[in-house]
């Protein structure tokens, strides 16, 4: 056998140990999707029994605003530095370098948030929300927050730690029914 034949036996071979690991985390990820995806609906339909129409309708609109600029804003961070960081990993460079790129351009999306957020305060209030500026700070608070954990998922992704994509997924539903559940208690007495 001459050594270019061994080298692909050698590749083939890898290629093919590695083929398993594809869809390692996959039902995890699923479930822990589901999990996210019953925690987000219970989180609405609690928040809408309890506050009623008007209230809630505030509420609605911040998280229609919330998922529609956190999907554009951030989710291209988090495939970018998911496939980064694996493309890295799987060459055996260092990924550092990644990592600090990719926060650096999280904090410059941040700040035009933050910035854009007190430019734009009044007509965000008046437009969106009846005027009320809590409102416009959770969204512009929520938006750097939901930054930090859809980077957070590409850094999991592309480290190939999905029990880690999956533990944020399900911290994230948690963690609205645990800012509904206390008004749920307050009106139920």
């Amino acid at each position: 056998m001459t050594e270019i034949a061994v080298d692909r036996t050698v590749a083939v071979a890898e290629r093919a140990r590695r083929a398993p690991r594809s869809f390692d985390g996959a039902a995890l990820l699923s479930g822990a999707t589901l999990a996210s995806g019953v925690f987000a609906y219970a989180y609405h339909v609690l928040a809408a029994r309890t506050l009623g129409p008007e209230a809630y309708g505030l509420v609605a609109v911040l998280w229609a605003a919330l998922f529609l600029l956190v999907v554009v804003l951030f989710r291209p961070l988090e495939q970018t530095t998911s496939r980064a960081l694996a493309h890295r990993l799987e060459r055996g460079h260092e990924v550092r370098s990644v990592l600090r790129a990719i926060f650096r351009i999280y904090l410059v999306v941040a700040a035009a948030i933050a910035v854009t957020g007190v430019a734009g305060w009044g007509a965000l209030a008046d437009q969106l929300f009846l005027g009320d500026g809590f409102f416009v700070a959770s969204l512009v608070v929520g938006l750097a927050a939901y930054g930090v954990a859809y980077v957070l998922r590409g850094v999991c992704a592309g480290l190939g730690w999905f029990n880690g994509y999956a533990l944020l997924l399900v911290a994230d539903g948690a963690a609205r029914l645990a800012v509904v559940l206390p008004l749920v208690v307050v009106a139920s007495r």
